[in-house]
């Protein structure tokens, strides 16, 4: 396979995940465990309806149709906690209709116009994801935007994989995933699998491959893990295994090998991984890594060492034909890290 089909293919594998992100957050999708106890809002507030449950010690509200059978997680808050005159005999029709119009407006053109056109879908997307975002900064605990935000995020970042605002949105939505994965906790099986898509496409887009395969290793789907995993494949980045790893301070370093060939000599490709992380969860927007790839025919490699964080790439050393020896590279490696935090401790002194 050429390397423009290639990356084709790897485009549109990333494109039918987004596919699968809106069906992981759709506004009638079942979540939660059967709750302790359940208060229903007899208030008809036309198309919504709200049902409040206590569950896992917390007060867990929900967005519902009007036999109450589908819902969605729209807040979460400690039970215990007396916020807002929250009680159990409120009307959360009173409470949460003016919240949810503003958030179904942010949603207005995905849901009217479309989207067959790349430039209008970018163009959609890209401002559903504006409004969103500037709806959860005046109602930072909304669930429903917040879950809208990241699968927004990740239809932009299918556009813009090599560009500066794909590299903010590395970080600001990996930001994001963690956000809705702490404020959401305990997830459903629907809100667990916008996660781990969203994560994995992400990782994807910042070629860190072996974070990748993790996350689909977690996601425990195949049929959702196919784009991805054949785009992996046409790139000869299927195969990794790890190798080791160490931790200097906060930070945890987890070492990948490559045990596939490259599909194509004339590629930059992948065969050793230094995942950086400052959580045991590997998270995009605490992530980076030292990258060891080649490139040329059998017997006539040339090797050069790349660092990555977000979805940039920045060329640290050239070995040339010279195979480095991994010892070597290790160690390099982990003064490199050690270096990098001690000058972390020292500008904060």
């Amino acid at each position: 396979m050429s390397a423009l089909k290639q990356e084709r293919a790897a485009t549109w594998a990333v494109a039918s995940l987004c596919v699968l992100l809106v069906a992981a957050c759709p506004c009638n999708a079942t979540q939660g465990e059967k709750p302790e106890r359940e208060v229903r809002d007899a208030t008809d507030a036309g198309t919504w309806h709200y049902v409040s449950a206590i569950e896992s010690g917390r007060r867990r509200v929900y967005i519902t149709d009007a036999s109450g059978n589908d819902r969605l997680l729209i807040r979460s808050f400690d039970a215990a906690a007396s916020a807002d005159g929250i009680s159990d005999t409120m009307d959360w029709s009173k409470r949460e209709l003016e919240s949810t119009r503003e958030w179904m407006a942010c949603k207005a053109r995905i849901s009217s116009g479309t989207l067959a056109d790349p430039l209008i879908a970018h163009d959609t997307w890209l401002e559903t994801a504006e409004r969103l975002e500037k709806r959860l900064q005046l109602d930072p605990d909304h669930l429903g935007v917040l879950r809208d935000l990241i699968a927004a995020y990740a239809h932009v970042l299918s556009f813009e994989t090599n560009t500066s605002l794909g590299s903010n949105i590395c970080l600001l939505g990996g930001r994001r995933i963690s956000e809705f994965e702490r404020k959401a906790a305990p997830l459903g099986p629907d809100d667990k699998r916008l996660v781990d898509d969203a994560r994995s496409a992400i990782f994807y887009a910042m070629k860190l491959y072996p974070s990748v395969l993790d996350a689909l290793q977690r996601m425990g789907d195949a049929n959702r893990a196919r784009p991805l995993r054949e785009a992996l494949v046409a790139i000869g980045q299927e195969h990794y295994s790890e190798a080791g790893g160490f931790s200097v301070g906060a930070l945890t370093v987890r070492i990948y090998r490559n045990s596939g060939m490259s599909p194509d000599p004339r590629l930059l490709w992948e065969k050793l991984y230094f995942v950086i992380s400052g959580r045991d969860l590997v998270a995009p927007e605490s992530t980076t890594a030292y990258v060891l790839v080649q490139q040329g025919a059998p017997g006539r490699e040339h090797h050069y060492l790349y660092f990555r964080a977000a979805n940039r790439s920045q060329l640290v050393l050239i070995y040339g034909r010279n195979t480095p020896d991994f010892l070597d590279l290790r160690k390099w490696v982990e003064a490199s890290v050690r270096s990098a935090v001690a000058g972390d401790k020292g500008g904060k002194e």
